[in-house]
């Protein structure tokens, strides 16, 4: 039985990290840049359905994290929570600490200075930068250098609360997935709110996990080749079905879910198996988070009207991903530098204290 394994992770990301970026690139028909689109095959209405369609993106990610959480978990069982926690926030926000360091300095060759950002006052500023540098500018209602990190806040919160909801989830099992439904519509919330609308995605990741879901799946599927076959257009059909469904109709917070699943079972059953598509979405999947962090400079701040002069929207697909790939391998490469340094220097303090 084959497991569902990093690579399958790397490749779903790759998948998502994809999407989130035909989504900001042609959500809107107003998005800076559109005007120089030239659309073929599809209209401009098409196109942005579709990109608007593709902010499923977030829920992939967000099952995703519940999956490898309770995988990384399990395999952890003598770390305590607060240990574990610990780890994986700073494993996380490392990448974007570079980032965001390097952006600050950029800031004083740019025009988007950080007075523009945060505004004059000099305490503001440090105040406003330190709360962005935690990643928390969403959560505060605070000004942030780059919208899109708004997702950071949300990314922080799971660290803390995953292994919460992992533990519930060894309680009671599949019954989390009802109580995740039923329970904040009969309290009345806000299930528009970051945390409501990703929920039942985060839930489900967590019990594919703890019950091998697409291992399961998989087992079924090879006693019956025909089985097998019939089941690719069906996932198919209903991954596109229910991105239609989403946008027309709405059940946002109930739809994503299963939606998501079939993205990730597609996946695991079939693109996997497909060697040049899936080395290259699962490069795109590595390097996923630090191309989240950077495509939004690269594509609005600094190289806009580089980004959509080659008018197609395939191209311009295509040279926002090469940028910010060898941007962000650069980036790695920069963060490995520093770290090792990092090292070397505390190994020699501890040295001279001991």
């Amino acid at each position: 039985m084959r497991s569902f394994t990093k690579i399958d992770t790397n490749i779903c990301k790759g998948i998502a990290i994809v999407m989130m970026y035909i989504h900001h690139l042609f959500y809107s028909s107003i998005t800076p840049g559109m005007d120089r689109v030239y659309f073929w095959l599809l209209t401009e209405d098409q196109l942005v359905f579709f990109a608007k369609a593709c902010k499923i993106c977030v829920a992939i990610f967000v099952f995703l994290s519940g999956y490898g959480t309770y995988v990384s978990m399990t395999r952890k069982q003598g770390l305590d929570l607060v240990s574990y926690a610990k780890r994986r926030y700073f494993s996380m926000m490392t990448g974007f600490w570079i980032i965001f360091a390097d952006v600050q300095l950029l800031s004083y060759f740019t025009s988007r200075t950080r007075e523009s950002v945060y505004g004059e006052s000099f305490i503001l500023r440090c105040w406003y930068t330190l709360i962005d540098g935690l990643g928390l500018a969403h959560a505060f209602g605070t000004p942030t250098y780059n919208a899109t990190w708004w997702y950071m806040s949300y990314a922080v919160l799971l660290v803390f609360l995953l292994p919460i909801l992992i533990l519930a989830s060894k309680k009671i099992g599949f019954l989390v997935l009802p109580i995740a439904v039923l329970l904040p519509r009969m309290a009345s919330f806000d299930m528009g709110s970051t945390f409501f609308r990703y929920l039942l995605p985060l839930l489900l990741g967590i019990i594919c996990a703890q019950y091998q879901c697409f291992e399961r799946i998989d087992q079924v599927l090879k006693k019956s080749w025909g089985l097998k076959i019939i089941c690719c257009p069906i996932l198919v059909l209903f991954i596109g079905g229910g991105m239609i469904f989403i946008r027309k109709i709405g059940y946002t917070s109930l739809m994503e879910a299963p939606v998501t699943f079939a993205i990730c079972l597609l996946v695991y059953l079939y693109l996997s198996k497909i060697p040049l598509l899936s080395k290259v979405l699962s490069v795109l999947g590595e390097y996923s988070l630090y191309m989240f962090l950077t495509h939004t400079f690269v594509k609005a701040h600094f190289f806009r009207g580089f980004t959509y002069s080659f008018r197609y929207p395939w191209l311009i697909l295509l040279v926002l991903l090469v940028d910010t790939l060898v941007l962000s391998m650069l980036i790695r490469a920069e963060e490995r530098t520093i770290l090792k340094v990092i090292r070397k220097v505390w190994a020699k303090v501890k040295e001279k204290i001991v």
